[in-house]
């Protein structure tokens, strides 16, 4: 079953199309990619959370996945800065909390059917190529999306679990979330698979 994170309000980002939120959104992630300056990613992180806030429609929605998401987000541009240099780190922080705004976004605007028939009427092509079957595809992408929040949860209650008994840093919570979020997707297949 799908985690359901769609704000019922009528605003106009609700009304828009599926498809066409997915669209914008994967194209607007990819399109990130190719950016480099600082001060355009940081133009598209506070247009990406500004979507986000529309389609929350108050920002009491948006302030615990955000909670949650920034260790991780920061932890990845420190290896990425330490890895590459402190620009590459920098831009991929911001990188990445624009797609994760962009994500909200699209969560937060669309049920999460109307999600699942978008991406399985998209690849429907390629299934009558005999190169994939639509409806899993569109199920395990609809699944990723919808698993990120609780990755971040999980992370969090990791945090909190650890702090509770006397410490443990950073680094001590990615086995703990690795060992969960591996019983989750191996719950999720076996779900699937009954499903078939």
């Amino acid at each position: 079953m799908l985690i359901e994170y769609h704000v019922g309000r009528d605003a106009v980002l609700q009304r828009l199309p599926a498809g066409l939120k997915l669209l914008v959104m994967c194209a607007a992630g990819a399109g990130l990619f190719f950016v480099t300056a600082l001060p355009w990613l940081a133009a598209a992180v506070l247009l990406a959370w500004g979507l986000a806030c529309w389609a929350a429609g108050h920002l009491r929605f948006l302030w615990r996945p955000l909670w949650r998401m920034l260790p991780v987000i920061v932890l990845l541009g420190i290896f990425t800065g330490w890895a590459q240099g402190p620009m590459a780190g920098w831009a991929a922080s911001l990188r990445i909390l624009a797609l994760f705004g962009l994500g909200l976004a699209l969560m937060l605007s669309t049920r999460s059917g109307d999600l699942l028939v978008t991406l399985e009427r998209a690849l429907m092509p390629l299934q009558r190529l005999g190169l994939l079957d639509a409806s899993r595809v569109a199920l395990a992408c609809a699944l990723v999306l919808r698993f990120i929040p609780e990755i971040a949860r999980a992370w969090q209650e990791i945090g909190e679990a650890q702090a509770a008994r006397g410490g443990g840093n950073v680094l001590q919570r990615i086995e703990p979330l690795l060992a969960r979020m591996l019983r989750q997707a191996e719950a999720i297949a076996q779900a699937v698979d009954a499903r078939r």
